[in-house]
């Protein structure tokens, strides 16, 4: 079954690079990563360093928080599991 990662991203220029780190090396074979961000900082930049290591970045039209961004992320997700 394939495995989606939604991470609801806000201004986490100083984190993002570890947790997209820690969610590629995960050892489960058919996963996708999507990155929903609303960032005013560097954050978008450094998940866009990311698509070459398959890591989708989602940039919303209009801002909803978190719980928006979540929804978004859910509603783009491939995969059979979820998780936030």
């Amino acid at each position: 079954m394939k495995l989606s990662i939604v991470v609801p991203t806000y201004n986490e220029e100083r984190d993002i690079a570890n947790t997209l780190e820690s969610l590629i090396a995960l050892d489960y074979p058919d996963k996708e990563i999507i990155v929903v961000d609303d960032s005013t900082d560097s954050t978008p930049d450094i998940v866009s360093s990311y698509m070459k290591k398959g890591v989708r970045l989602l940039r919303p039209a209009k801002r909803e928080g978190r719980c928006g961004a979540r929804n978004l992320g859910i509603l783009s997700a491939s995969g059979e599991i979820v998780v936030i």
